[in-house]
């Protein structure tokens, strides 16, 4: 009888390789590996995570920017207006002094359109941007206007005089459309900046003197109402 141990064949084995690292420390070297992958894949998450912050950072900044400095020129420009009707309202003093003060109102209206051209809004405001633009322009064009036209206005000769205010009356107009453009910009800006989450809004600016209702006063587009 065979013994036991002759019955079944030898299993070959493969020689150990000496360069090979225990069992232990592969698993300890791929753990290493996997979790230096998994801290690159982590680490690179942030980064664009923080790299997208701080592009919606900057463009938050410069949706505020531009509704501040927009702003501040659109009180400049209320401030002009009601000074500039003030004064036919209540003409006072000389002639002179008169059509002195008109024309640093066209003056200023210019500067204020200069400034106005140099906002800097972001994309989604370039079509407010352009109404806005015009709409300074078109008050500095009637203001130029009337200033052109106070002179003989305020003259003695009467028939020069009627077109003189005729003249200022059409320009008027100016300021009326003014008021309609800015407000349609106003209304644009002040939708993209609520779906943008920007709390500020740009606040109206209305040239023409308004009626105790809100409306623009129409008598300003009537000569026989300019006092």
């Amino acid at each position: 009888m065979l013994d036991e141990d002759d019955s079944f064949p030898p299993v070959a084995t493969e020689p150990d390789d000496p360069h090979r690292p225990p069992p232990e420390r592969q698993r300890v070297f791929m753990a290493r590996r996997i979790g230096a992958v998994a801290g690159g894949i982590v680490l690179l998450v942030l980064l664009v995570l923080g790299f997208r912050g701080c592009l919606d950072a900057r463009k938050e900044r410069a949706f505020e920017n531009y509704v501040r400095d927009l702003t501040t020129l659109t009180q400049e420009s209320n401030q002009l207006g009601e000074s500039f009707f003030g004064r036919f309202e209540d003409p006072g003093g000389r002639q002179l002094e008169f059509e002195t003060a008109i024309r640093a109102d066209r003056s200023n209206a210019e500067q204020l359109l200069g400034r106005a051209e140099s906002l800097d809004p972001p994309g989604e405001l370039s079509g407010v941007q352009e109404r806005v633009e015009l709409s300074f322009a078109l008050r500095r064009d009637g203001l130029a206007a009337v200033a052109d036209s106070i002179g003989t206005a305020l003259s003695n000769e009467s028939d020069a005089r009627e077109e003189s205010l005729e003249q200022i009356t059409v320009h008027m107009q100016d300021f009326l459309a003014s008021d309609f453009l800015f407000a349609r910009a106003r209304e644009e800006a002040n939708s993209v900046l609520g779906e943008e989450g920007i709390e500020e809004k740009v606040p109206r600016s209305d040239f023409l003197p308004q009626t105790s209702d809100g409306a623009p006063d129409l008598e300003w587009l009537d000569a026989t109402g300019i006092p």
